[in-house]
């Protein structure tokens, strides 16, 4: 399992530079056509923007593997250790829950974009809206990997004896 998640995660990170190289060149030539050549580039501004998002949705995965994301802390760092560690699971389970539910709000969105397409470059706002989708199954994944590495550190940790240092 381990493995997999390693392949993933390498996966998404080229991915993810991928699509931050294609924003950032779409942006730059948008500021050039519009600056020096006085005629901007109206599909530069939605490559942008779509690569853009779909980098975000993409990297998310890894910033919950990572435990990267946003969090208050002033309660759990004066809990008990072992107390902290039921509650990482406890909110990895709820962080699970909540981008199963994303997903399938991803999933509909998808479907309903199935007719629209995007103004300039009139792609399938479908295939716009599955980097969403994308993103949030991956962001499941890292997120139920997580939850297995916790609970796995908990087992081992209550039957592991205890080690005696030397000095």
């Amino acid at each position: 399992m381990k493995k997999f998640f390693d392949i993933l995660e390498k996966l998404v990170e080229w991915v993810s530079v991928i699509l931050l190289l294609i924003c950032v060149a779409s942006s730059l030539i948008q500021v050039v056509s519009r600056t020096l050549l006085n005629n901007p580039l109206l599909w530069c501004e939605e490559m942008a923007r779509f690569s853009g998002v779909w980098m975000i949705m993409w990297a998310m995965g890894l910033i919950f593997k990572a435990r990267g994301h946003i969090e208050v802390d002033f309660f759990y760092s004066h809990m008990p250790k072992a107390m902290q560690k039921y509650l990482d699971i406890l909110n990895d389970v709820i962080t699970i829950v909540l981008m199963v539910c994303f997903t399938c709000f991803a999933v509909q969105l998808m479907m309903n974009g199935t007719g629209t397409k995007s103004p300039s470059l009139r792609l399938p706002m479908s295939v716009i809206y599955s980097g969403v989708v994308a993103g949030a199954g991956i962001s499941v994944l890292f997120a139920i990997y997580a939850t297995v590495n916790h609970t796995k550190e908990i087992l081992f940790q209550k039957h592991a004896p205890e080690r005696k240092v030397e000095k």
